[in-house]
């Protein structure tokens, strides 16, 4: 039976504070944690052309999955269906 997985919405580090160590801190904790709660991996999102995250989430042995793509629909672009007048099929939005 697989694991449940961990998701980090969001981590940054400012600008003063990098090259001091404090990403390796931080995502090592949430590792721990993840580990501590019987997840089997920890998944986030980082954009591509941020070469340095993905260096740093490289070197820290995250494996970087260039196969996913995110998806964003904006409500207003939502093409209705024929025969729909409210959105969305059922029409209970």
């Amino acid at each position: 039976m697989a694991r449940p997985g961990m998701y980090v919405k969001c981590l940054f580090v400012k600008e003063a504070w990098r090259r001091r160590g404090m990403g390796r801190m931080l995502l090592s904790a949430v590792a721990r944690e993840a580990a501590r709660m019987g997840c089997g991996r920890v998944e986030w999102y980082v954009v591509g052309c941020n070469r340095g995250a993905v260096a740093f989430y490289e070197e820290m042995g995250a494996e970087v999955l260039p196969q996913w793509r995110i998806c964003r629909l904006a409500v207003g672009r939502l093409q209705k269906p024929a025969g729909e007048e409210d959105g969305l099929h059922g029409g209970n939005q």
